[in-house]
C-alpha cells in the first residue's frame, strides 16, 4: 500500500513527495512534517523539510534505499542510535519498511514519519491494518527495533530490494 507517489531530483538534491488523494484524511502531511522537525532538532539522521503545502512535502535528499551491498557493517549500532533519538522525542515511526532506511557514506537514516505517533498513544483503529506489512511486529503494538532488524536482515538476504517486488521473508 503506496500512500504517495515520490520524485527524487539528486542534483537539487530534493525529495518531492505527493500524497495520493485517499490519504488525504489522515494528516499524513502534518503528521510527518511535525515530528521531522523534532528530530531534526535533535540529529541529522533524519530528513530535513524545506517545503511543506496541501498534499506535498519536500525534503532534502539524504540516500539511496539500503541495499544488500550498502548495509553498513555497524547498522546494529546505527539502529540504535536513530531509535534513541526517536524515544528521547517521544516518536513511533509505525511503519518501518526496508525502503524507509536510507544510506548516505555509510551512514543509516531514517524517513516516512507520514504514520508516526507519540509513543504514548495507541495506533487509531481507523488507520490501514496493513501499516509495516511484513516487517510488522507481530505484537498488537507496532515495535520499531523489530520492524527496522526484520527490514536490515529481509535486504541482506537478496541481491537488490525493490519496493514494489517483496519476496517471501524466511524464518
Amino acid at each position: 500500500m503506496s500512500t504517495s507517489d515520490i520524485k527524487i531530483n539528486k542534483r537539487k538534491r530534493i525529495v518531492t513527495k505527493t500524497i495520493r488523494s485517499e490519504f488525504l484524511n489522515y494528516g499524513l502531511v502534518e503528521r510527518e512534517v511535525h515530528w521531522l522537525l523534532k528530530l531534526n532538532a535533535e540529529s541529522d539522521r533524519f530528513p530535513e523539510v524545506v517545503f511543506d503545502g496541501g498534499r506535498i512535502i519536500q525534503t532534502r535528499y539524504i540516500g539511496d534505499c539500503i541495499q544488500r551491498d550498502s548495509v553498513p557493517f555497524d547498522w546494529h549500532h546505527q539502529m540504535v542510535e536513530i531509535l534513541e533519538v526517536m524515544s528521547y522525542i517521544g516518536v513511533r515511526h509505525n511503519d518501518i519498511k526496508p525502503h524507509d532506511i536510507l544510506v548516505k557514506e555509510g551512514r543509516l537514516h531514517l524517513i516516512d514519519f507520514g504514520w508516526a505517533s507519540s509513543i504514548f498513544d495507541k495506533i487509531p483503529e481507523s488507520w490501514p491494518d496493513g501499516l509495516g506489512g511484513i516487517f510488522r511486529s507481530p505484537k498488537d503494538t507496532p515495535d520499531d527495533m523489530f520492524s527496522f532488524v526484520k527490514s536490515v536482515e529481509y535486504v541482506m538476504r537478496y541481491e537488490r530490494y525493490e519496493k514494489n517486488d517483496l519476496k517471501p521473508l524466511p524464518l
